[in-house]
């Protein structure tokens, strides 16, 4: 088996909820903490009335050039007597409602049957009271006090955002943009919104948004079984592999198309680029490729395989697999792989293939060579005359 040196050819480089209306949509107060109105046995609604000011939110106003998706948020809770149809669509409600009025709250009690809220400014008297009615599931304001008095220290509060509630926030978005950075993300929901968002929590939502678009990945890796199945049903010819570790975690996975392969036999030369490259996923790994050279030096991919790390063994078995479909019994003449120095690449060639292939390096993996060996002997204009000429 020879080492030549080739020419260097291109290397492959909700909508908000809709509360149910209120028992009495004309109502303009609210009663205390303190007061009860029997609302069980009863649709008449008589609360104590409590003087309320002609602006019941006096709390900071949202610019009107901006945040405009949020304004159709500020209506979301009425007062006293309005109903919802589940304590989760109220709570949904109530954040949406509190990112239209620019203020944080806290829970007082938060259970299966009530919830109990207050302004999260200390000593201010904002507050709301729901729970679910006795006779149907659905759940009613019992009290409210609808007054801020922190417009200050309300308006500089931080969002509390949850990685789920945002990343629905964002679904569509995601869905129609999916490779929107998280800078956008942020500078959009800060826009409609008035939502701040670190990186971390905009990254959280994002993946948060896809996972619901797309599946996680615990579900994707859990079929990779059924993948390599269908690959070789619907594509006759083909070859799709994987393995597991001891643990049935993930080890590696291999493909390569019948049409990838049939197009490389009957109309390339038979050269051969092996590359390697570092994946940038939640679960990381390397991608090993086996790509072709066409009539105008493009890339046309043959085939690939996904492992955990690159190393001798990972190369030995895609090399294996490979072999199974570019050099079938009775295929004429003989294939030059292309390669750097990657690790096991030039043992496993000559232990699988043996006299039936070439082992060349790239051009381009020799002059990085050559200059990092000259490296401390001679200067930087010397050794790149010499490599570069």
């Amino acid at each position: 088996m020879g080492t030549t040196a080739v020419p260097n050819f291109k290397r492959i480089p909700a909508a908000a909820p809709a509360p149910v209306s209120s028992l009495n949509p004309t109502l303009s107060n609210a009663l205390a903490l303190n007061e009860h109105v029997d609302i069980e046995t009863t649709n008449d609604i008589t609360p104590t009335m409590v003087p309320i000011p002609s602006n019941p939110f006096p709390i900071a106003v949202l610019d009107t050039d901006q945040c405009v998706a949020a304004r159709q948020w500020e209506n979301l809770i009425t007062g006293v007597g309005q109903r919802f149809h589940s304590l989760a669509e109220f709570r949904e409600a109530l954040r949406k409602y509190s990112i239209a009025h620019a203020f944080n709250f806290v829970y007082k009690k938060n259970e299966h049957q009530r919830v109990t809220v207050k302004c999260k400014v200390e000593g201010c008297p904002w507050r709301i009271h729901a729970s679910k009615l006795l006779t149907t599931q659905l759940v009613c304001v019992k009290t409210m006090r609808p007054v801020h008095n922190c417009q200050e220290v309300a308006s500089k509060a931080p969002f509390r955002a949850k990685r789920s509630w945002v990343g629905n926030l964002i679904k569509g978005k995601v869905k129609e943009y999916p490779k929107i950075k998280l800078k956008d993300i942020a500078v959009e929901l800060k826009s409609n919104y008035g939502i701040d968002l670190n990186y971390s929590q905009a990254r959280r939502a994002k993946e948060y948004a896809r996972e619901q678009l797309l599946g996680s990945y615990k579900d994707a890796y859990s079929e990779l079984r059924f993948f390599c199945e269908k690959i070789m049903d619907t594509n006759p010819g083909s070859l799709a592999s994987f393995s597991t570790k001891e643990d049935s975690s993930f080890n590696r996975l291999f493909v390569c198309f019948h049409a990838l392969e049939s197009g490389f036999l009957q109309g390339f030369r038979p050269l051969l680029f092996l590359d390697y490259t570092r994946l940038n996923s939640r679960y990381q790994g390397m991608l090993l490729t086996a790509t072709a050279a066409d009539g105008d030096d493009g890339a046309f991919p043959v085939a690939f395989a996904v492992v955990d790390e690159e190393n001798d063994d990972n190369w030995h078995w895609f090399l294996t697999q490979l072999k199974a479909m570019v050099t079938p019994p009775g295929t004429p003449g003989q294939i030059a792989f292309v390669a750097g120095f990657q690790k096991g690449i030039r043992e496993s060639l000559r232990e699988i293939v043996g006299g039936e292939c070439y082992h060349a390096y790239c051009l381009e993996y020799l002059a990085e060579k050559l200059n990092k060996d000259l490296k401390g002997h001679l200067s930087h204009d010397a050794r790149r005359l010499m490599v570069h000429g």
